[in-house]
C-alpha cells in the first residue's frame, strides 16, 4: 500500500491569470461568522479544486523530500515541467522585471505521475531505515573542479596540433544549400576553433632516420655537409645517437620508476623497435659519469647543514664478497655480509634538502662519519636525528642527537594488542603531540619551540611519569609489547625531548623513511644490483632524482637541462643544483611530491 501522504496529487489545468485573480478574490472576499463561531468563506467549485490541487501538491512534495534527497531539477523532471524562455530586454536600458516572470496566459498542467513511481517498504521502524523508497529518474553527477580526469587543451603541456579542414568547401565559399545566398567562415568558440583531443600510442623510446642531402662538387670533389637543426644539436645529436631526452627518459623509467631493463627490452620489442638491455646500461653509466661531478659537490654541501636524517633499508648486491670489518656497537671484528642502501638527508641553513646515499657493507652510522669528516672547521655540531639504533652513532662529531617519535609510536601500536589500556593511553598523548607539531608548519624555529614547549612538553612529561610508574610497578615483562616500548622510551627520553629543547629539530624521521620507498621500489622490480659498479651507479642517479624531489623541480627536466647544458654544468655543477633552477624548468605538482609508491 502507498501511504496516504506519497499518493500522487490530483491533476488540474490551470492558467497563472487564475492563480492572480483567486488571490484577488481571497484578498476582498466577505467573511461570514458560522454557527459554531467559526469564520465561513464562500467559494465557487472551481477555486475550490484549484487551492486543494495547490496545498496537495505542495503536501506531496513536502512528502517527498522528508524520505529523500531529492532536487528542485528531479522534481521538475518527475512533474515534467519545461522551462519557458525569457526574452531579454529590447533596449539596453530596460530592466527584467521579475514580477512579470510567468504571467502569461499559457495552461500549465500538473500531470499525472505513475503509480510505479513510489515504491514504499513494508514496515517501518522509526529510524528511516525502512522509510519508503522513491525510484526517481537518476540524476547525472555535476563534473568535479578537477574534471574527473577529463582535460582541456590548455591543460595538456605536451601536445601536437593537426588542423582538419571541410573536404568540400572552404572559407569564403558559397554555402552549399540551395536558394542560400551566405558564404561560409570560421566558426569560432571563444576565439579557437572546435577541439578534438585524441592520444596516440608511440613506444617509449622511437628511432627517426634522418636523411641528410649532401652536396658534391662534381669538379673538386668537396663535399657540403648538410647540418642538423638547431633543435637537434640542442639535444645532443652530433654526441650519438642517443638523444638527451632519451637518455634523462631512460634515468627516470629505470631508477625513478622501477622499470627493469629486460622489461623495457621486451615492451619495444613488441613495437617493433628493440632496445637491448647492454645498450641502456651503457647510456645509464655514461650520465652517471657525467654526474660524478655533481654527487661530488652534493657531499660537499650536505657535510655542512645544520640538521642531518638518515635511515639503512636493505639491499642486496650479487657479486658482493664478504668482508672483515669492525661492529660499530662494541668494535668487534666480524664478517660482514649484510648489504644496506644508507640515505643522509641534509638540511642547509637556508632549508634546503640534498640527500646523499650509498649501497653496500654499511650503515648509516658510517655514511655519517663518511659526509661529516668534510665539513668545515669552526662550524657548529648538526642536529640528528634517527632512530635509536646504535649502528647510527657517529665517531667524528658529538651532534645533538633528536630520537624518533614515529618509532616510539610504532612500540605502542604493537602492545594494545595484549595491553589496550596502557596502549591506547600512550597512543593518544602521542598523536596530540603530532597534531601541536602539524600546527608549527608555519611557525618559524623561534616560534615553534616556544608553542611545543607550551603545549607539547607537558604531554612528555605526562608520559614520562606514568612510565616509570609502569616500570617501577614492573606492570609489564621486559621482553613483552609493552616491555619494549617502556625500555625505548626511557632509554631515549633524551633524544625525545630534543625537540622541546632546540630549535628547528623535528619531532620524527619520517623524511627519509619517505625517500627510501624510492630505493625499495626499484630494487622490487630490478631485485638486486649486479656488482659495486652498478650499485655506485644507481646510487648517483637516485640522489639526482631524489635531490629534484625534495627540492619541488621536476626531475626529468632538471636532468635534461643539466645535459643541454654540458659545458656549464662542467664548469661549475652547484649552479645547477634543482632550488637554484626554479623557474627554468618544471616543478612537480603539489600533490605528486614524495609518492614514490
Amino acid at each position: 500500500m502507498i501511504p496516504d501522504s506519497l499518493k500522487k496529487p490530483p491533476t488540474i489545468s490551470v492558467r497563472p491569470a487564475e492563480v492572480s485573480q483567486l488571490d484577488e478574490f481571497m484578498k476582498g472576499v466577505p467573511s461570514l461568522p458560522g454557527s459554531d463561531g467559526s469564520i465561513q468563506v464562500s467559494f465557487s467549485k472551481r477555486q475550490w479544486d484549484l487551492i486543494n490541487t495547490i496545498i496537495s501538491t505542495f503536501l506531496w512534495i513536502i512528502n517527498l523530500l522528508s524520505i529523500r534527497k531529492v532536487g528542485i531539477g528531479i522534481i521538475r523532471k518527475v512533474l515534467k515541467i519545461t522551462l519557458t524562455p525569457i526574452s531579454p530586454p529590447k533596449n539596453s536600458g530596460d530592466e527584467l522585471n521579475p514580477d512579470s516572470i510567468g504571467n502569461s496566459d499559457k495552461e500549465i498542467t500538473i500531470p499525472e505521475i505513475d503509480d510505479g513511481l513510489i515504491v514504499p517498504n513494508n514496515s517501518d521502524n522509526g529510524d528511516g531505515a525502512n522509510a519508503p523508497q522513491v525510484d526517481l529518474p537518476v540524476k547525472k553527477p555535476i563534473p568535479r573542479p578537477n574534471h574527473n580526469g577529463r582535460r582541456n587543451s590548455d591543460d595538456l603541456r605536451v601536445m601536437n596540433f593537426k588542423d582538419h579542414g571541410h573536404p568540400e568547401i572552404n572559407a569564403g565559399d558559397r554555402c552549399l544549400v540551395k536558394r542560400c545566398r551566405g558564404r561560409v567562415y570560421p566558426f569560432l568558440r571563444d576565439g579557437k576553433p572546435r577541439e578534438v583531443i585524441t592520444f596516440d600510442f608511440t613506444p617509449p623510446f622511437q628511432a627517426t632516420v634522418h636523411r641528410m642531402n649532401d652536396l658534391r662538387c662534381n669538379f673538386c670533389f668537396r663535399v657540403y655537409k648538410a647540418p642538423f637543426s638547431d633543435d637537434l644539436i640542442k639535444n645532443g645529436a652530433t654526441k650519438g645517437r642517443y638523444l638527451y631526452p632519451a637518455q634523462a627518459a631512460l634515468v627516470i623509467l629505470h631508477y625513478g620508476m622501477g622499470f627493469p631493463m629486460y622489461r623495457m627490452d621486451q615492451f619495444q620489442s613488441m613495437a617493433g623497435e628493440r632496445f637491448p638491455e647492454s645498450t641502456q646500461f651503457s647510456i645509464l653509466e655514461r650520465v652517471a659519469d657525467f654526474f660524478k661531478r655533481y654527487t661530488e659537490a652534493m657531499v660537499k654541501n650536505a657535510a655542512n647543514g645544520f640538521l642531518v636524517q638518515g635511515d639503512d633499508v636493505s639491499s642486496r648486491i650479487q657479486d658482493l664478497i664478504p668482508e672483515l670489518r669492525e661492529r660499530r656497537s662494541n668494535g668487534q671484528l666480524v664478517l660482514r655480509e649484510g648489504v644496506h642502501t644508507s640515505l643522509l638527508i641534509s638540511t642547509t641553513a637556508e632549508g634546503n634538502l640534498i640527500p646523499i646515499l650509498k649501497t653496500g657493507l654499511n650503515h648509516f652510522g658510517e655514511l655519517l662519519d663518511e659526509v661529516l669528516s668534510k665539513r668545515l672547521p669552526g662550524l657548529l655540531p648538526p642536529h640528528l636525528v634517527c632512530d635509536g639504533s646504535k649502528v647510527n652513532q657517529t665517531f667524528v662529531l658529538d651532534p645533538i642527537k633528536g630520537g624518533c617519535w614515529e618509532h616510539l609510536r610504532e612500540y605502542f601500536i604493537k602492545a594494545k594488542k595484549n595491553f589496550p589500556t596502557e596502549g591506547e593511553f600512550f597512543v593518544s598523548l602521542i598523536k596530540k603531540i603530532f597534531e601541536f607539531d602539524r600546527n608549527t608548519h608555519s611557525m618559524s624555529a623561534e616560534k615553534r619551540l616556544e608553542y611545543l614547549k607550551e603545549f607539547g612538553l607537558p604531554l612528555v612529561e605526562k608520559i614520562k611519569n606514568k612510565v616509570d610508574e609502569l616500570l617501577i610497578n614492573k606492570k609489564a615483562l621486559p621482553k613483552s609489547e609493552l616491555g619494549q616500548a617502556l625500555l625505548y622510551f626511557d632509554g631515549q627520553y633524551k633524544n625525545l625531548t630534543m625537540p622541546f629543547e632546540y630549535p628547528g629539530i623535528p619531532i620524527h624521521n619520517n623524511l627519509s623513511e619517505w625517500c627510501t620507498y624510492l630505493m625499495v621500489r626499484y630494487l622490487v622490480n630490478s631485485k638486486q644490483f649486479k656488482n659495486n659498479v652498478g650499485a655506485a651507479i644507481g646510487d648517483t642517479l637516485i640522489m639526482v632524482i631524489l635531490f629534484s624531489y625534495l627540492s619541488s623541480v621536476n626531475p626529468y627536466e632538471h636532468i635534461l637541462y643539466c645535459l643541454r647544458h654540458r659545458e656549464e654544468f662542467k664548469k661549475n655543477p652547484e649552479d645547477f643544483f634543482p632550488w637554484k633552477l626554479r623557474g627554468k624548468v618544471g616543478a612537480v605538482p603539489e600533490h605528486k611530491q614524495m609518492r614514490f609508491w
